[in-house]
C-alpha cells in the first residue's frame, strides 16, 4: 500500500513541478513570487528531485513483486532515478546557491535576458525593481502586492 502511495505522490510532484514550468501566468506568479517556501530553487529543484525520489523508490520497491531475473535490472534504475532525485532535493536546499541555468525554463531565461540579473529571483536584490517593471508590463505581477499594508510588530 505504501508503494501507491509514494507513486501517487511522486507523480503528484512532477506534475505540479511540469505545470510550475509550463510559463502561464499563474505558474510565473509562483516561481517569480516567492511565496511561503515556493521560489525558484523550490519549484525548479526540489519538487522534481521529491517526485522522482518517491517514484524511484516506489517503483523499485515494486518491481520485487514480479519473479524473473529483469527486476533486478529494472529495480537498479529506479534507485538511480532515486539517487538522482536526492542529489536535486540536495541542489534544491542550498541557500546560497542559485539555479543553475540548465534548470531555467525558457520563460525565465528570457525574463533574466530582458532584464540583464545574472542568478537566481530571490538571490539578487539589484534586478528584483527591474524584474518587477518587467513583470508588470507582461501582467505577471503580483495583483496582491499593491493592496498590501505594512504590518508592524506590535
Amino acid at each position: 500500500m505504501s508503494m501507491l502511495i509514494g507513486l501517487f505522490v511522486g507523480l503528484g510532484c512532477l506534475v505540479f513541478a511540469a505545470w510550475l514550468r509550463a510559463g502561464s501566468q499563474r505558474s510565473r506568479f509562483w516561481v517569480n513570487g516567492g511565496h511561503w517556501f515556493v521560489d525558484e530553487r523550490f519549484a525548479l529543484l526540489f519538487l522534481p528531485g521529491l517526485g522522482a525520489m518517491f517514484l524511484g523508490i516506489s517503483a523499485g520497491q515494486m518491481m520485487m513483486l514480479f519473479s524473473g531475473s529483469w527486476k533486478y535490472a529494472v529495480s537498479v534504475v529506479c534507485y538511480a532515478v532515486a539517487v538522482a532525485g536526492l542529489v536535486l532535493i540536495v541542489m534544491g536546499m542550498m541557500p546560497t546557491s542559485s539555479t543553475p541555468k540548465w534548470v531555467r525554463p525558457l520563460w525565465l531565461r528570457q525574463l533574466y535576458a530582458a532584464t540583464d540579473t545574472k542568478g537566481s529571483a530571490t538571490a539578487d536584490t539589484k534586478g528584483a525593481a527591474k524584474r518587477g517593471e518587467v513583470e508588470k508590463s507582461r501582467g505577471t505581477a503580483n495583483p496582491q502586492k499593491k493592496n498590501r499594508k505594512k504590518r508592524t510588530r506590535w
